[in-house]
């Protein structure tokens, strides 16, 4: 068995008994206990927030990524494109804060606790 190097990589194969083809399935599947699931922080932070769930393998986690609106710029912007911008973009930016936050309060992909 060769020794393992501090900073090395781990390569771990999975054999999933569960395919889900949402995250929401996936995060209702790990809330009844059937497993831990891989899901954006936005998606759990209710779950997290009301104990349902727990992380582990916090430290193996991605670094957040940014998000961008892009559109074509062909000339002015058109009035129906500006509303959703303004719409959209506080609304998702408190979204990712809050999740961030969420995230910050439980440190520790996703799983729940069985009781026997």
């Amino acid at each position: 068995m060769a020794e393992r190097r501090p900073g090395a990589d781990i390569s771990v194969p999975i054999h999933p008994r569960l395919i889900v083809s949402t995250a929401e399935a996936a995060i209702d599947s790990a809330i009844a206990g059937l497993g831990v699931t891989y899901v954006l922080s936005y998606q759990v932070e209710s779950p997290l927030r009301a104990g349902a769930l727990q992380l582990l393998l916090d430290s193996f986690g991605s670094p957040p990524l940014p998000v961008s609106f892009l559109y074509s710029s062909q000339g002015r912007l058109p009035l129906k494109l500006r509303a959703l911008l303004d719409f959209a973009a506080p609304r998702l930016r408190t979204r990712v804060q809050q999740a961030q936050l969420a995230l910050e309060s439980v440190q520790a992909p996703v799983t729940t606790t069985r009781e026997s």
